[in-house]
């Protein structure tokens, strides 16, 4: 894993190609960065699925459920663009969050910086 946090922490530093467009990740080191599944080969991916739903434990109700079956469950959800990969270059840690949950921080973050100015 520490491998992956490295990986992901050249991130922010870099500018990367996603088809013919060109996108700066150099931000600000509060900014949260939004990781396209489809840039991470797939043992990345999968390393930090199965970290996410390790660390997160969820209770799937009366029946076990594999942990094969949560990453193919997170896999999906993310091919539906309902679930992001998120990198904060502020403590190197990777998260998995809903769309709406990444659209409230980051309106969060735009109010709290309108506020300061």
């Amino acid at each position: 894993m520490r491998g992956i946090m490295a990986l992901l922490c050249c991130f922010h530093t870099q500018l990367i190609k996603i088809g013919n467009c060109f996108i700066n990740l150099k931000r600000d080191a509060t900014d949260v960065i939004e990781i396209p599944a489809e840039m991470l080969n797939a043992e990345i991916l999968h390393a930090i699925i199965e970290e996410f739903i390790l660390r997160e434990g969820t209770d799937y109700g009366s029946h076990e459920v594999s942990l094969d079956s949560k990453i193919a469950q997170v896999q999906r959800q993310l091919a539906r663009g309902e679930v992001v990969i998120t990198f904060d270059p502020a403590t190197e840690n990777c998260n998995l969050l809903t769309r709406h949950q990444l659209q409230k921080y980051q309106a969060q973050q735009q109010q709290d910086l309108s506020e300061q100015q």
